[in-house]
This record gives structure tokens, C-alpha cells and sequence, in this order.
């Protein structure tokens, strides 16, 4: 994986990046990821995770491809099936 990061602080209760991830084949995409932050915390914790995703368009279909969670989303690798 290529790690070209830019991070953007929307608020301060929201973190969006994008990635530039080499797939196996040698084509790269540009992933744009999210996490807002929100939820009961003490003080002096850092706030939990609220919502997470990564969106990415299929460099064979064109599609937009979108991925959610509610808490963790912790991708490590992504492949794209022929």
C-alpha cells in the first residue's frame, strides 16, 4: 500500500484522509476514508469512534464502491476479483 496521505480536520469531531492504494495487479486507486468521533467519554478520554467508511471507484467497472461501519472499520489489504 502506498501511504500518500491528506488529512483534513472537518470540525473536530471528523477526520477524512485519502489513500493512494497499489493494487496486486500494479494499477492504483485513490481511497477516500472518514471517521467522526462523538459518543459518551470521560474527561480527559479521547472520544470513541462514531462512524467510519472508505470509498473508492472500481477501476474496471467505474462503479463507486462504499464501505461502512458504526464503529471499527480496520481495512488491511484490498484486492479486486477478476
Amino acid at each position: 500500500m502506498t501511504a500518500g496521505l491528506a488529512i483534513a480536520l472537518v470540525g473536530c469531531n471528523q477526520a477524512r484522509w485519502t489513500e493512494d492504494v497499489r493494487l496486486p495487479d500494479g494499477r492504483t486507486i485513490t481511497l477516500t476514508r472518514s471517521q467522526d468521533f462523538g459518543g459518551p467519554t470521560e474527561i480527559g478520554q479521547r472520544s470513541t469512534t462514531t462512524k467510519y467508511w472508505l470509498e473508492f471507484s472500481n477501476p474496471d467497472t467505474g462503479e463507486r464502491v462504499r464501505w461502512q461501519s458504526d464503529r471499527d472499520l480496520a481495512p488491511v489489504a484490498l484486492g479486486l476479483g477478476s
